[in-house]
């Protein structure tokens, strides 16, 4: 069991513990379909190899696929397993019918490009296949979404704030609460925009405010994930439990402004997403910033981590790293250019290693065997500084002016800046593919053997 001066918890039923096993499970199948796409796009954006794709449609489907399985499913996924953990023995039969439709809507998402993918759309947050087969498959995996979100509200744990594993369990439940607030802003979105002809426009408003929403679901998680790794790795956070549930508190609040917006404004309009871009660099930042210094003070002054837990600490620092140099680009941000993928690319390589960490972590809990520490160790740092050079080379390109969302015979490379910066994208890019080729290895083993301890051996 774990102590609950821990930043971390158990779960609190078998059927529960299952439950969240179910969501890992289909969590590794997304992660897995988005490392395809990944290695696709990698191909159709690096000099040389680009010529070998063959068409402009190739890009930009692997482009809609990619993002949807390791932006949307991989993180909702795990927020499932996570929720699942932390809730009591109530509506478990809920919960798997949740799990259930959105494995269904997985799955005709992952094959929507093989049966017609139609137009793809590059609206932000979500893009889209102009297609009747991926509405179907993205509107399932979200109804699935909605019901595990509902499921979550109604099957509360009893929150002991002062304690940190209370105090743990109340920051996963906020992630909840942001979910609902983004499931919200989705259907108010449907219901309320001029009708939907397919058009760039029209998707982007039907997508923009739920998508920006859900990024404070995703932070909430992370911002969890680097505090369990902290307590799992050895280092003693100095951070009393009720001021980290103040610190989520605070993060929550920021989400609750969300209503003033869509009320007042058109949600296709400039002032719209002006209005929720402040939003999110002011918010974004309330809890993330003292938390994550929090979390950095505390790593600083730690003892060398045993060598069973140096993966775990490996990849909070590089977490850490990821999302603080994403967050500095994004109030840096002033075109279009691949600066702006290197943004988003830095904050969801961020999220992704923390995730992969925790998976490593929580894995005993779950009823399967630990990964070695020496194999963890080398994918953590594979696949995090594969990402910390594919960013370094989107920066250096879109610094040159390299445009974003162009790829195969579409990219032009117009200077040596731009050549080099799409080379070294092209580099990081592989290497963090065999970084998540590595993940999705050692955990498909683990999941294949029953648990012996734990802890990471």
């Amino acid at each position: 069991m774990i102590d609950n001066d821990q930043y971390r918890f158990t779960a609190l039923d078998r059927s529960c513990q299952k439950l969240a096993a179910g969501w890992l499970k289909l969590a590794i199948l997304t992660l897995l379909v988005a490392g395809v796409y990944a290695a696709l796009l990698a191909v159709a954006r690096t000099p040389v190899l680009k010529d070998l794709v063959p068409s402009n449609d190739f890009f930009y489907v692997s482009l809609v696929i990619h993002v949807i399985f390791s932006n949307l499913f991989w993180f909702l996924t795990i927020a499932g397993m996570l929720w699942s953990i932390n809730t009591r023995n109530y509506g478990v039969r809920l919960g798997w019918l949740a799990l259930l439709i959105t494995a269904v809507g997985v799955l005709v998402v992952a094959i929507s490009p093989f049966a017609g993918a139609g137009d793809p759309v590059m609206s932000n947050y979500i893009p889209f296949l102009n297609s009747p087969i991926f509405f179907v498959g993205l509107a399932t995996a979200g109804a699935g979404f909605a019901l595990l979100v509902v499921r979550t509200l109604i099957a509360v744990p009893v929150m002991r704030l002062r304690t940190r594993a209370g105090s743990m369990r109340f920051g996963v439940y906020t992630a909840t609460n942001a979910a609902t607030m983004a499931v919200l802003a989705y259907f108010w979105a449907f219901f309320t925009m001029p009708g939907v002809d397919g058009g760039k426009t029209d998707y982007e408003g039907l997508f923009w405010l739920g998508g920006h929403v859900l990024q404070f679901t995703h932070a909430l998680l992370m911002l969890a994930s680097w505090m369990w790794l902290a307590s799992a790795s050895g280092i003693s956070l100095k951070l009393p439990a009720r001021v980290a549930a103040l610190l989520f508190t605070l993060a929550l609040f920021t989400v609750a402004f969300t209503p003033i917006a869509f009320l007042s404004q058109s949600v296709n309009s400039a002032n719209f997403q002006h209005w929720f871009t402040t939003h999110m660099q002011i918010g974004g930042a309330a809890a993330t910033l003292p938390l994550g210094l929090l979390v950095l003070w505390s790593l600083f002054g730690a003892s060398k981590p045993k060598k069973e837990v140096r993966p775990l600490r490996m990849a909070l620092i590089l977490s850490i790293s990821l999302f603080a140099l994403g967050g500095a680009m994004g109030y840096w941000l002033q075109q279009s250019s691949t600066l702006v993928t290197a943004h988003y690319h830095s904050v969801t390589g961020a999220v992704t290693l923390a995730f992969m960490a925790l998976v490593y972590d929580v894995l005993p809990m779950l009823g399967f065997s630990a990964v070695a520490f020496r194999p963890a160790l080398i994918q953590v740092m594979t696949y995090g500084f594969g990402q910390l050079l594919n960013v370094l080379g989107l920066a250096w390109a879109g610094g040159y002016g390299m445009q974003r969302k162009v790829g195969g015979s579409s990219e032009v490379l117009d200077n040596a800046g731009q050549t080099w910066g799409m080379a070294l994208m092209g580099l990081g890019g592989l290497v963090a593919t065999i970084g998540g080729i590595l993940f999705l290895y050692l955990v498909i083993k683990a999941l294949r053997r029953p648990s012996s301890s734990e802890r990471i051996v």
